[in-house]
């Protein structure tokens, strides 16, 4: 059994180190850096079984791998678990080597969506790793740190001394009502800020799994196609606890696909109302499942946001990547969040293998159009373990070696992995530096988010995305 465990995002990039997006925040417009969830809720669950846990980001500010190495000496751990994306996982692994020197007796674990596909890998180019979890970690993880025999734990793969081993996966987690509450304790709240308000961020996590399997998207096979919620009675508990112990009132509710059931988003909805909590919270809907009444339910318990997924300004693009959603089904959602008072924040991929110099002009027009408050415009990455990936590889669109180590991913998000039929890599590289510069430094753009400014710390945050833009060359006339 464990007793001393240390949970880390390493001093690598900063990310949203969340298994489906695994977003960088340096040089992305308008993303904002969420508490390590993933961490706190294994705190959580390590405490439980009686282990002394801390939880350290040093992915954020300053952190460098000698601070890193300094914290492994003065807490001796005997168990340290790592956070790992796809994009940092060399310069995350590569610290292995370095922290069995300083921790010779400590096991070493990482865990990330990276491992539904590699495990086998990455363990044999990273000797001093002794394990990877796969898939959902919570009840992986209870069993390690009880001791459990290693033989013995679904959805791992280790060291056995006759060689690498990739135990059976582990069933999805039915009952999330049944999984603590994260440590919310083990981290400072006032280093995770809403972006808008600069109060403290709370995100809870209400559902888990997809039944869309998006081309490009990794909810499904880390989370499964059933969507399992969370009780709203459990949801609301969490609430509760997060304002009277945190002093949060403002929250993301992190799901996979928040308004799948209608009847599910009311309920809770109307638990949050009836319960009296002012609250403030943000979620992300599928347009084709948006109806008035549910929408206009959100807002009064207390939701400011939506965001959703356009991807493409093609319809023809988007039936190709078998994304079920048509352009008259956004305009509609769009018109019920407009009339509702929700802020919006669509989310755009510039490359996808069927892009054209002229889809790519429909969406950059469409997202103009549109009229949403922000956007997310990004290139299409196809991390391992999606749709997207395998098709890359089946059509020679990766033109990078190098996916086992997350070699070529690196830039994932800015600067694009693979290219397309009709497009190259650096073509598509311009096009989005084009499609941020036309969207984001547009006059009114510019005029409408001066307008709303209402604190210092929105008009820093709004200065940090300009300062994005100018450092991308998104002032230049491209």
């Amino acid at each position: 059994m464990y007793k001393r465990i240390l949970l880390v995002y390493p001093p690598s990039v900063s990310m949203n180190r969340e298994d489906r997006c695994q977003i960088p925040v340096k040089n992305v417009v308008m993303e904002p850096l969420y508490p390590p969830m993933d961490l706190l809720s294994l705190a959580a669950v390590g405490e439980g079984e009686g282990g002394v846990c801390r939880v350290s980001d040093h992915s954020r500010g300053n952190g460098t791998p000698e601070l890193f190495l300094r914290e492994i000496i003065e807490f001796a751990p005997d168990l340290l678990l790592m956070s790992v994306t796809t994009p940092t996982l060399a310069a995350d692994l590569g610290l292995c080597s370095a922290i069995k020197k300083v921790a010779p007796g400590v096991k070493v674990i990482a865990k990330g969506a990276h491992f539904l596909k590699f495990d086998r890998e990455v363990l044999k180019a990273y000797p001093d790793l002794d394990m990877v979890i796969r898939g959902e970690t919570e009840r992986t993880f209870r069993d390690i740190v009880s001791g459990a025999d290693m033989k013995d734990i679904a959805g791992i793969s280790w060291r056995s001394q006759q060689g690498i081993v990739s135990n059976p996966d582990r069933p999805f987690i039915e009952d999330l009502d049944g999984l603590p509450f994260p440590a919310r304790h083990l981290v400072d709240k006032n280093r995770y800020l809403m972006p808008h308000n600069g109060r403290p961020m709370g995100v809870i996590r209400v559902s888990r799994g997809c039944p869309y399997h998006c081309f490009f998207c990794l909810a499904t096979p880390v989370a499964g196609k059933r969507v399992r919620k969370r009780s709203p009675e459990s949801i609301v508990d969490e609430i509760k606890l997060c304002m009277d112990r945190y002093g949060m009132s403002d929250f993301v509710f992190y799901s996979d696909v928040f308004n799948v059931d209608r009847d599910w988003v009311v309920k809770l909805c109307r638990n949050i109302t009836d319960s009296g909590l002012r609250v403030s919270w943000s979620s992300n809907v599928r347009v084709d499942s948006v109806d008035r009444e549910t929408i206009m339910l959100m807002k009064k318990a207390g939701c400011f946001l939506v965001s959703f997924g356009v991807e493409s300004g093609s319809q023809e693009v988007r039936d190709r990547m078998g994304k079920a959603i048509r352009t008259d089904q956004i305009r509609d959602a769009m018109k019920i969040f407009k009339e509702a008072g929700l802020r919006t924040y669509p989310y755009y991929l510039i490359g996808l293998p069927w892009d054209t110099h002229e889809t790519v002009e429909n969406t950059v027009r469409f997202a103009i159009d549109l009229g949403s408050d922000y956007a997310g415009i990004f290139t299409a990455t196809p991390f391992p373990g999606t749709r997207f990936y395998d098709y890359a590889v089946e059509n020679g669109l990766l033109e990078n070696s190098g996916a086992e180590s997350g070699a070529c991913f690196e830039g994932a998000y800015r600067y694009p992995v693979a290219g397309g039929h009709y497009l190259s890599r650096d073509e598509i590289a311009l096009l989005h530096k084009k499609a941020i510069n036309r969207y984001f430094m547009r006059p009114g753009y510019i005029a409408k988010h001066i307008g709303r400014i209402r604190s210092l710390r929105e008009f820093l945050n709004y200065s940090k995305v300009a300062l994005s833009l100018l450092g991308r060359g998104g002032a230049k006339r491209l």
